[in-house]
């Protein structure tokens, strides 16, 4: 019975991470005095002037043109270069803050494009981090707040609501090797009701917390085992039941991952132990009940060996 310690916990890797110094918290609003007005300018050939990371800018010379919302060009009447606590400011202003279009150079090299009110991103934006990671969506306040999508530099991407800059709300997040999962996010994490599905066909179905199963869900294995029951910290734990392909059943309590506790094991010609369990294993009082001669036996387990019959 070592399959039910399973590794469908270890599949899951807690994956939401952001890039450090990341730009979402960087400030934006402390301006210094160094402030100068430039000509009619298209953003995005000034932008491409101005990118020295060579990272982000390989990132970002492969992206179409950011599209402005609300606006047929990115070109500005008058740009304005401001020099911010966090980085270089070019864009749109007003008494030397941030008002309109453009765009910032953070100090680590990243590249935020969008819409900015009194001196902070507010609406639809785009990021294109140092480390090749890109946010297009939504922002209210310098926060990622609303609908966005986030591609990671390893190949992840999410795809959901934003607040506070994490993933919060409905939301469905992409791995590489084409497992997914659509649910429920709170502070950047798996939580609530939700779906895992992995490559292999594997399923979980249920509840989510942390990350990781937690509270009432069913697996569902590429081999067709099923446990539907409840989790704690991503291990079966509480009361479940585990069935086999070949038809063999175990309803009862489990323990990180094995049958522990109280449980009535079946096998497929109908014949059942119902009794004590340790460790996956047999161990304290039991009962067997064989089906064709209608019969019953008491008896003492340890360790999976009976050790003796009781009488009846």
């Amino acid at each position: 019975m070592g399959s039910i310690s399973c590794a469908c916990s270890n599949n899951i890797e807690d994956l939401i991470v952001y890039p450090s110094q990341s730009p979402h918290n960087s400030k934006i609003t402390d301006l210094t005095t160094n402030t100068s007005s430039l000509s009619a300018t298209s953003l995005s050939t000034l932008a491409k002037r101005e990118l020295t990371n060579t990272v982000t800018l390989s990132i970002w010379s492969i992206l179409p043109r950011y599209s402005y919302p609300e606006f047929n060009s990115d070109e500005v009447p008058k740009c304005s270069k401001l020099i911010l606590e966090s980085g270089l400011y070019f864009g749109e202003a007003a008494f030397d803050i941030p008002q309109g279009r453009g765009f910032i150079i953070y100090n680590d090299g990243s590249i935020l494009e969008g819409i900015w009110k009194e001196g902070k991103v507010t609406g639809k934006a785009r990021v294109v981090y140092n480390n090749k990671s890109i946010y297009e969506g939504e922002y209210l306040s310098n926060e990622k707040t609303g609908f966005g999508i986030q591609k990671y530099y390893d190949g992840r991407v999410y795809q959901g609501f934003w607040e506070n800059s994490e993933p919060n709300g409905e939301g469905k997040e992409l791995f590489p090797d084409n497992s997914e999962y659509n649910g429920m996010f709170k502070n950047g994490k798996r939580e609530g009701h939700g779906i895992f599905t992995w490559k292999d066909g594997a399923r979980y179905t249920g509840n989510f917390a942390d990350g990781k199963f937690h509270g009432k869900g069913i697996y569902i294995w590429s081999d067709n085992k099923i446990y539907d029951g409840m989790w704690s910290d991503g291990k079966l734990h509480g009361k479940g039941r585990f069935i086999w392909p070949d038809g063999r059943k175990y309803i009862g309590e489990f323990c990180n991952d094995y049958r522990h506790g109280l449980g009535k094991y079946f096998w497929p010609n109908g014949n059942a132990y119902d009794g004590q369990w340790r460790k996956g294993k047999k161990h304290g009082s039991g009962k067997v009940y064989i089906k064709a001669k209608h019969q019953h036996f008491n008896g003492q387990w340890l360790n999976g060996t009976r050790i003796k019959w009781s009488d009846s």
